[in-house]
């Protein structure tokens, strides 16, 4: 295995002023940087320090994720939003769109192809998929039982690897600070095209746009 088996993700930390990059399959591989391109070259180098060390150390290497599904029904948004619940439990219902939102983002720069079809529009709020948003309006938390229709067995292995990678990686972040994170982001951004940040918007975030932005991590 090379750290080029490995996807890393990236995000701009508030707290620290500078973009966090982490490879979720290896434990602690986390770096910072100015710009994504900066993180992401620094947690590589962390991540081949990683497999040397553990390597010469005899100490078994995680095998690579998030590779692309080979033979897999296409699952809907619901199934992906019952098995972050299955893992999450009960959690705010825009906690639920914006989590929804990275498993698509990361999917189409991993794989070139969305986890599910469903598409998000560039709400003030950030990402909302009308669709999950018909299901939770008025809600405040979102529970499993609210998709009675959706399973998450419908999901291959390397579409729940995805999703529990999104899940390690934006742990930390709350339903207020994952939406604040999407507004600092070129898709919503370019979505909205230009509008103040609280004029309503329901124009629709591309996914080319969203592999171009993400896709830097590949």
């Amino acid at each position: 295995m090379t750290v080029k088996d490995y996807k890393a993700f990236f995000y701009y930390s508030e707290q620290d002023k500078c973009y966090l990059a982490k490879i979720p399959d290896l434990p602690g591989c986390i770096s910072d940087g100015q710009t994504p391109e900066e993180a992401l070259a620094n947690v590589r180098e962390l991540g081949k320090d990683w497999l040397e060390i553990a390597t010469e150390d005899g100490k078994e290497i995680p095998l690579p994720t998030c590779n692309p599904p080979e033979d897999a029904q296409r699952p809907n948004i619901y199934d992906v939003a019952v098995y972050i619940l299955e893992k999450c439990g009960t959690i705010t219902t825009k906690a639920l769109q914006k989590l929804c939102y990275y498993c698509k983002a990361w999917s189409c720069a991993f794989w070139d192809t969305p986890i599910f079809p469903e598409e998000f529009e560039a709400w003030t709020g950030g990402p909302i998929n009308r669709e999950l948003w018909n299901k939770h309006s008025r809600l405040l938390m979102a529970k499993k039982e609210m998709f009675t229709s959706s399973q998450s067995k419908k999901l291959c292995k390397a579409e729940t690897d995805l999703i529990d990678s999104v899940l390690a990686v934006y742990e930390d972040f709350d339903a207020d600070s994952l939406g604040d994170l999407t507004h600092i982001e070129s898709p919503w951004l370019e979505a909205r095209g230009g509008l103040p940040k609280e004029a309503p918007c329901t124009n629709l975030i591309l996914e080319e746009s969203m592999r171009k932005y993400y896709g830097k991590a590949v």
